[in-house]
């Protein structure tokens, strides 16, 4: 590694997770980066009393910073994140991953070439098919993070020896120059619930503004992807849904104008009645995804990418609780 060691900050956004968060952030205090600090924003209401005394236990280390949070949007807590962030680089991580010792290392050193705006890494997902492949197959693999224009776009974030550019990266291992981020204004937060294709969102425009964004094998963690708590929070399949679809047509909209969304809407529309048919809803549930599609061209126009940051006062470094308030959450 170069002897200049950029300070670092590590993000990691939480919502509903216990015993998962605090083994996510005894794997960021255990690397051995000699300049970094770790910034939880947690957006749970409130926590078991066991992992309130973790939390608190936490504040004895000097790198360890807490922010609670009024509201429930993950691009809000990144955008959080990002504020009380003191390192040039920013590294957001989920708050159900395991990690090595020299994780931060790997991701600061990409940011030696100056005209590299953001890094993504290697993800490792245990239980998927990918996760016993050997080393020869997976390097064979095709270069990660490609965007195709009906929606589903490519990961292959498990490759082993690319090391080249990308399109985009994934939401729990994924690295920023912090000038690079603020000059497009971070996270846009009109990404709600499920919050799908937020961080696409941001690669795209950090692209467009000229930032280059480079895959990192070496920077690799396990992303356990618990099945409850986040985004992935229990909610009734057609809201998901219809939540998915209105996320995706702002992306499209908003990043390939009204040609590349329509194109995403004949694909949209399709995949919808498919969903429905497939699950015998009636046809009002196809209604119903079709009004959330279009909510997402509605939401463009009429609210704000900083909505709720721009209205928030974050209470940093305070007390972590068993019998917190009750935080009263906005419909996000």
């Amino acid at each position: 590694m170069s002897t200049i060691v950029p300070p670092v900050s590590v993000v990691i956004p939480t919502y509903n997770r216990e015993q998962q968060l605090v083994d996510s952030i005894k794997y960021v205090l255990a690397n051995t980066y000699p300049d970094f600090e770790l910034i939880v924003v947690d957006q749970t209401e409130e926590h078991t009393p066991a992992v309130a005394s973790a939390l608190n236990a936490f504040r004895q280390d000097d790198r360890f910073r807490y922010v609670q949070l009024p509201i429930a949007n993950l691009p809000l807590a990144r955008n959080v994140g990002l504020r009380y962030a003191e390192g040039e680089i920013i590294i957001y991580v989920d708050d159900d991953v395991e990690l090595e010792s020299d994780f931060i290392a790997a991701h600061a050193e990409r940011y030696e070439d100056p005209t590299v705006g953001a890094v993504a890494g290697r993800i490792i997902t245990p239980g998927m098919g990918a996760y016993q492949a050997t080393e020869e197959q997976l390097s064979d693999r095709p270069p990660p993070g490609r965007l195709r224009l009906d929606g589903q776009h490519e990961t292959h974030f498990n490759q082993t020896e690319y090391t080249g550019e990308v399109e985009w990266g994934q939401g729990c291992n994924m690295s920023f120059r912090r000038s690079a981020l603020l000059e497009i204004d971070g996270f846009d937060e009109r990404f709600i619930k499920n919050a799908t294709h937020e961080e696409i969102d941001v690669f795209v425009r950090l692209r467009h503004a000229g930032g280059k964004v480079v895959f990192e094998p070496s920077a690799c963690l396990r992303h356990l992807v618990t099945r409850t708590g986040g985004c992935r929070s229990t909610v009734a399949e057609v809201a998901h849904q219809k939540t998915t679809y209105r996320n995706m047509s702002l992306f499209f909209i908003k990043n390939y104008g009204l040609r590349g969304w329509g194109r995403y809407t004949l694909y949209a529309l399709r995949a919808m009645y498919s969903f429905v048919r497939i699950n015998r809803l009636s046809p009002v549930r196809y209604v119903e995804l079709v009004r959330g599609h279009l909510d997402g061209v509605r939401s463009l126009w009429k609210d704000k990418g900083d909505q709720y940051s721009s209205k928030l006062d974050a209470a940093v470094d305070g007390e972590v609780t068993s019998e917190n308030v009750a935080i009263s959450k906005l419909n996000v």
